[in-house]
């Protein structure tokens, strides 16, 4: 995994769900995955700066759980987590790191944890490489 770290402002979309000002700065996290050579994720995570610095997510290695356990120890613990699942067209960014066509649909999951008290504290832009198979099990009762 290659993981990149900045403070910018984040997508319209990705504030709203934040509950943040699309002016704001947010700490952003944006990994590369791998499997050997070959690219099979893009995902951005966006976490507000207060929380960022309270949990000290700023490092490339958050250490053992991630920055979720590093949230967890600074008081900001995720109880909570909605994830969407959307069909985008590749941009030029995404068809080249993938391998694909410009417009091919792929899969979007964004994914929002929240606090016990509701405030949302990250969310995560997963973009998976073509062929990812998505297997739930929800609750039926």
């Amino acid at each position: 995994m290659e993981t990149a770290i900045r403070r910018d402002t984040a997508p319209s979309q990705v504030a709203e769900l934040l509950g943040i000002a699309s002016a704001d700065q947010t700490v952003i996290r944006a990994r590369h995955m791998y499997d050997g050579d070959r690219l099979v994720q893009l995902a951005d995570s966006y976490v507000p700066v207060d929380v960022a610095e309270a949990a000290s997510i700023e490092s490339p290695d958050p250490g053992l759980g991630g920055i979720i356990s590093r949230m967890r120890d600074a008081g900001f613990e995720q109880t909570e987590a909605i994830e969407e699942i959307t069909l985008y067209a590749a941009t030029s960014v995404e068809a080249e790191a993938f391998g694909v066509e410009v417009g091919s649909n792929l899969l979007q999951i964004t994914h929002t944890g929240y606090t016990k008290t509701g405030r949302a504290v990250e969310v995560t832009v997963h973009r998976p490489s073509p062929g990812w198979v998505l297997r739930y099990s929800p609750p039926i009762s």
